[in-house]
Parts: structure tokens; sequence; C-alpha cells
């Protein structure tokens, strides 16, 4: 993940969406199965814990309901992270698509011609992102920036090293 211009949020992808989910869910669930398990447990008198009558049936139906809705948003949060990673594989594909023409159209000698060789090195990569941005945005122009930034990031390593 990286920042965005504005300093503020980190910018994720698709996939990146999608694992957060994933585990997200997975945590959930865990939490919700093992806090419902501790319930029943202790409705059934296994678990013995020591309380006035009324607070007891209201510690046990808040804590039960409470578990339940991780139960529940566990399942939501990994649905949700099924639909995202079925979005993050077309994600995928158009990112390779993107590449695979800029290395095609360009290369490092030809993108470096367009700069003053007396830039400062700090300043040649801003100079080379924004070439970059520029020439991916003139063929794909509806890209998501947190994709674009992405792509302009392995383009630069796979150029630049």
């Amino acid at each position: 993940m990286e920042e965005n211009e504005t300093g503020g949020s980190p910018r994720v992808t698709l996939s990146q969406k999608a694992y957060d989910l994933k585990t997200s869910g997975y945590t959930l669930l865990i939490v919700g199965v093992i806090g419902a398990a501790a319930m029943i447990l202790w409705i059934a008198g296994v678990i013995p814990i020591r309380m006035g009558v009324p607070m007891k049936y209201i510690s046990m139906g808040v804590m039960t309901c409470l578990f339940v809705l991780f139960i529940i948003s566990g399942v939501k949060a990994l649905s949700g992270a099924k639909r995202i990673a079925s979005d993050a594989v077309r994600e995928n594909e158009k990112r390779e698509e993107i590449i695979n023409w800029f290395l095609g159209e360009y290369d490092k000698e030809t993108l470096d011609s367009s700069f003053n060789p007396e830039i400062d090195e700090n300043d040649l990569y801003f100079e080379r992102t924004d070439l970059m941005k520029e020439k991916i945005m003139g063929r794909f122009m509806e890209l998501d920036e947190a994709l674009l930034s992405d792509i302009i990031e392995r383009l630069y390593t796979k150029l630049y090293g």
C-alpha cells in the first residue's frame, strides 16, 4: 500500500481488500464460535459463574447476541471477500495487460530521452512516474487510482530496478 498524493489514507487494490475481508471474516468466525461455545457451556452449567439471577440472564442474553453477531459478520465478510476476489482476478488480468503493453511500447532509454540530463536523481523518479502515468492514462482512461499506482510502481521496478 502507499499513501495518496494528499497524504491521506493508503489506497488498496482489490486483491488487498479481498485478503483483508477474508482474514477479518475468519477472525470474526473463530471468535464467534469460541464465544458461542463458551456461552453454551455457561448456560449448561459446565462453566460456573456466580452472579445474581437477573444479571446472569442479562449477561447471557447480551453475550449470546454478541457472539451470534460475530458469526453473522464473519459469514458476510467471507462472502464479500469471495465476490471481491473474483473482481480482483479481472483487476490482475487488466494489470498484466497494461504492463505488457507498456513494456512493449516503451523502454528505459525511450522514457529517459524525454528528460533533461541535468535533472537531480530524486526529481527524476517523479518525472518518470508522471510520464508513465500520462502514457498509461492516454491509453487506458478509466483506471482506478490504486490500480494505476500499483502498475506504475511495478513498471518502475521492472525498468529501473
